[in-house]
């Protein structure tokens, strides 16, 4: 998937999304401690929301979605990042990368302002594609299957 909005911090997923009435179903939640593999225990707690789900380029209709979803879930938006067991909120566009020597993407105002308004971090993470969107979108899925854009929080918060 293209765009996510990932809570991280030290709190019970389930417990702070009823705490705050979200009904909003995530897309994952995980519990500090969680055991990931063998060698990798999660170091915060998360919840993860899809946002958008356009293929990874067609960037302009990921932040056109995000925008609105910030605006459609500000209230509670705003509350839960400011609870004091949350440490941050990201939204994180996935976005693709062909071969050019360059990269611009330019984000909204309105995007960046509702961001600013739930006190919402922006991480744009590209990735390196080539090809039709179709194989775009193959290649997200085969990414997110792997576990490659996973936002567990088990690096030092990631």
């Amino acid at each position: 998937m293209a765009c996510r909005l990932t809570i991280i911090g030290d709190f019970n997923p389930e417990l702070l999304l009823l705490a705050y009435g979200i009904d909003l179903p995530p897309e994952r939640t995980w519990q500090k401690g969680e055991i990931l593999t063998k060698d990798r225990i999660c170091e915060t707690s998360g919840i993860q929301f899809f946002v958008s789900k356009a293929p990874r380029d067609d960037y302009r209709r990921q932040f056109k979605e995000a925008a609105a979803f910030l605006w459609v879930n500000k209230q509670w938006l705003r509350v839960i990042t400011k609870d004091p067991r949350v440490a941050e909120g990201c939204l994180d566009f996935g976005l693709a990368q062909d071969h050019h020597l360059a990269y611009y993407r330019r984000l909204p105002l309105n995007l960046i302002q509702m961001a600013a308004v739930c006190s919402v971090e922006i991480e744009l993470s590209f990735y390196a594609v080539t090809g039709k969107s179709e194989d775009i979108s193959q290649h997200a899925k085969t990414t997110e299957e792997s576990g490659e854009t996973e936002k567990t929080g088990a690096d030092n918060g990631s």
